[in-house]
């Protein structure tokens, strides 16, 4: 299925544009093990390896993954099923996704939401700092936009540099409108270039990830809260403007 570009605000934040979003209390994150690619209820299996605990994260301890495309011609990424909680199960409705991600040995990074055949990517330049393409073939996904922003913020004043913190947004809507969806899904992993789903991976092209979050109702995820067995709600996330 040919992939349509979708134009939506896309937006680049920095340091001082960010810094006062620890004064929002509300947190939520529905993404489990959001530190540990490795862990089961991620699913690695998607010709791409995960190395645990490689480098130093955000948070200033060393618990980011490194994240090695593996195979031939495909897309190379870690995928999460996520449940959704009862009272979100309506439609339509914003869905937002982030990782903080740092350079390995490729410049460009992916977001994207798998629903059967269909998908929402962003694309995200973290040499550069800058925001690439978002595209969708999802007939149920619209308005999606994309965000960049760097990893030390007031949350992680010692953050080191090279990590950014990539999002994307889109608002979900059921098959023919109606309510009930359960389940979402985050695909996160390095690429190639700009706009780049499917590539030969047999160089062993990676990046570094870490704190993987979602979060519903909003068109950003908040604060970053971390998760291992249990999900995060403490509240609705604002949106930003």
């Amino acid at each position: 299925m040919a992939r349509t570009a979708i134009s939506g605000r896309v937006s680049v934040f920095n340091r001082s544009a960010v810094a006062s979003r620890s004064a929002i209390p509300s947190q939520q994150n529905l993404i489990l093990n959001s530190e540990d690619f490795s862990a089961a209820s991620w699913n690695a299996n998607n010709a791409i390896s995960v190395t645990t605990n490689q480098i130093i994260a955000p948070d200033v301890t060393t618990t980011a993954d490194l994240l090695t495309a593996t195979g031939g011609v495909q897309k190379h990424y870690c995928c999460r099923a996520i449940a959704v909680p009862g009272v979100y199960q309506f439609s339509p409705r914003r869905v937002s996704v982030s990782c903080y991600y740092a350079q390995g040995d490729v410049s460009w990074v992916f977001l994207g939401n798998e629903r059967h055949t269909d998908f929402v990517f962003a694309w995200f330049n973290i040499a550069a700092g800058t925001l690439g393409a978002v595209t969708a073939d999802n007939p149920t996904a619209v308005g999606v936009t994309s965000r960049i922003e760097v990893a030390r913020t007031a949350q992680f004043p010692s953050a080191p540099i090279g990590w950014f913190r990539c999002s994307m947004s889109y608002i979900m809507i059921s098959p023919g409108g109606g309510a009930g969806m359960t389940s979402e899904s985050i695909m996160l992993g390095p690429t190639t270039g700009n706009s780049v789903s499917d590539y030969d991976g047999t160089a062993g092209q990676n990046c570094y990830a870490w704190g993987a979050s979602m979060a519903i109702g909003a068109n950003w995820t908040g604060q970053y809260a971390k998760t291992t067995a249990a999900q995060i709600d403490t509240g609705s996330i604002r949106s930003l403007p």
